[in-house]
């Protein structure tokens, strides 16, 4: 079950933060972080959604995270100050500001270009904020990293996604046409697997019609075809039986 998998994932984070930083308050607090991004990771997931409270919600998190560190490690009012300035709040800008730039600056020329809808951005708000939560943990050089190695795992998953789809066979000639449903068919090429919908699942073609098809060499319309072009289909086969007068049955 996914609670359990979900639960499993959340304390072997909280083990390896444990290992890393001790049981010690900002080891608590970087694992506050893992476990906002490992939510968020599940809600975008699910929803394509990334919640603000939990996004932004990193950012006074590093802003703490730092000051304990600082604190801990008996730096001065000042220097500590300057610290957490420079390396939290610049780290969220420097998640933010690039994102944001790319939202305000590609949207309209795509959208000029007809890549995007009126109503629809070149880059989401919620990945805008969560970058700037995720700087203000790790500091600007976190975020280039963040920024690199999700830019990796993107390519990776991109190009294994491509060969995936250019493992598939390109229809034969005059096959092209739109009507071939690249769903799994039996071993005759029949109709697609059933869809639920009685009207279009309890269809037969005529007897040996469809075998009749196949050994003429017919079109794809004749053999099988999107769920839309049922009636086409039929015709087709029934086309088909009385052209052969039965020879192939």
């Amino acid at each position: 079950p996914r609670y359990v998998l979900v639960e499993a994932l959340a304390g072997v984070l909280g083990y390896l933060v444990a290992l890393v930083h001790g049981m010690t308050l900002p080891g608590l607090l970087y694992g506050l972080a893992l476990l906002a991004l490992l939510c968020v990771a599940l809600i975008d997931l699910d929803s394509y959604v990334i919640p603000s409270e939990l996004s932004l919600g990193m950012i006074p998190l590093g802003l703490a995270l730092h000051a304990l560190i600082q604190w801990h490690d008996g730096a001065g009012l000042g220097a500590g100050a300057r610290f957490v300035l420079w390396h939290s709040a610049l780290g969220a800008l420097a998640g933010w500001l690039p994102l944001w730039a790319i939202r305000v600056v590609a949207s309209p020329i795509l959208r000029k270009v007809g890549r995007l809808q009126e109503d629809e951005e070149a880059m989401g708000r919620g990945d805008e904020e969560l970058m700037a939560g995720v700087g203000a943990v790790l500091g600007p050089l976190g975020v280039w990293w963040t920024f690199l190695l999700g830019s990796l795992q993107g390519s990776v998953a991109g190009l294994l996604l491509r060969a995936r789809e250019g493992a598939r066979k390109d229809p034969p000639p005059g096959e092209g046409d739109g009507a071939v449903d690249p769903r799994p068919r039996g071993v005759l090429g029949g109709l697609p697997l059933p869809t639920g919908d009685p009207e279009e699942d309890d269809w037969e073609p005529p007897a040996g019609a469809m075998a009749a098809a196949v050994v003429a060499g017919a079109p794809p319309a004749a053999r099988g075809c999107r769920r839309a072009r049922v009636s086409s289909a039929r015709r087709s086969a029934a086309e088909i039986e009385s052209r052969l007068g039965g020879k192939y049955l």
